[in-house]
């Protein structure tokens, strides 16, 4: 294991794409390289995505959050992590949403967040580190 990494919305929704399969297999084996955090906000976003891209029943939902939930940490969305949020976006200038994501990682101790969203190789704050994990795809 690498360490702590937060699992941003995207990494999970390619473990469902059949169009994409190079970008679902870079996803299981980077998930299977750290011990995988995510956010309430994150299984929200999932949810959503799941209902309106995949056109899922809410009883398949339910089963594919209940497998993040299985496969990751959970972190509570605290009212905290919300003025964190705030600030972190005044000094760094991310979406709100992203700033979000990145103060929770960061209240979990992960040492990275994956995903395709943010810049590849910053860090935040000193310690936390975006991975894209699809920078390879890119050449």
């Amino acid at each position: 294991m690498n360490g702590r990494a937060f699992i941003d919305t995207n990494i999970l929704v390619y473990l469902y794409s059949l169009q994409e399969p190079d970008k679902r297999n870079i996803c299981i084996a980077e998930l299977d390289k750290y011990t995988r955090v995510v956010s309430t906000q994150i299984l929200n976003e999932l949810s959503n995505v799941l209902f309106k891209k995949y056109r899922l029943k809410a009883d398949d939902v339910r089963k594919h959050v209940e497998n993040v939930k299985r496969l990751a940490e959970i972190s509570a969305i605290e009212l905290s992590t919300i003025d964190k949020a705030i600030t972190l976006q005044g000094r760094y200038g991310f979406s709100y949403y992203d700033c979000l994501m990145l103060t929770s990682a960061l209240d979990e101790d992960c040492e990275v967040v994956l995903t395709e969203d943010l810049s590849d190789g910053q860090i935040v704050y000193g310690r936390l580190k975006i991975v894209n994990p699809f920078k390879s795809l890119l050449v």
